[in-house]
């Protein structure tokens, strides 16, 4: 349990260090905004791919995939709060499967959400992802009453 959590604590932390990385390379990350929204969709399609890999129902994760990437497109402004909110799920998921891959993959996501946040919002980066531990806790929580 507290393995799980510290995973998600580093996780989270990495919205934090995109954000610091963001504010020490701030010409760098004109040129590569697109580098990052680019990078953003691999990792999330690679999460996603890797956690219905692992559950061994790959067709169900490609449907999924397709379906959640095509709603997104509805929400242009909110996509990288909405796949970041998506990710806590799938993170959670990979716990409990003994996967090493998709903790990395999530610290990498936040790394270019934090950067990307910089880049255009620059205030409020906590408040608009504490729901990402919120919703770790609580799925920590229904594993260990379930038990």
């Amino acid at each position: 349990m507290i393995s799980e959590f510290l995973i998600a604590i580093i996780c989270f932390l990495a919205l934090y260090i995109g954000y610091f990385i963001a504010m020490k390379t701030k010409e760098e990350l004109v040129i590569g905004e697109k580098y990052f929204s680019l990078l953003q969709i691999i990792l999330f399609v690679s999460v996603v791919f890797f956690t219905f890999y692992n559950l061994g129902e790959l067709v169900i994760g490609i449907v999924f995939m397709i379906i959640f990437l095509s709603i997104l497109l509805f929400f242009k402004k909110d996509f990288s709060k909405w796949m970041y909110f998506t990710l806590a799920f799938l993170l959670m998921m990979n716990m409990y499967l003994s996967d090493q891959i998709v903790p990395v993959l999530v610290f990498l996501f936040g790394i270019t959400i934090g950067s990307l946040f910089f880049f255009r919002e620059k205030k409020g980066l906590f408040s608009n992802y504490w729901w990402f531990l919120l919703i770790v806790v609580a799925i920590i929580v229904l594993k260990t009453l379930s038990l």
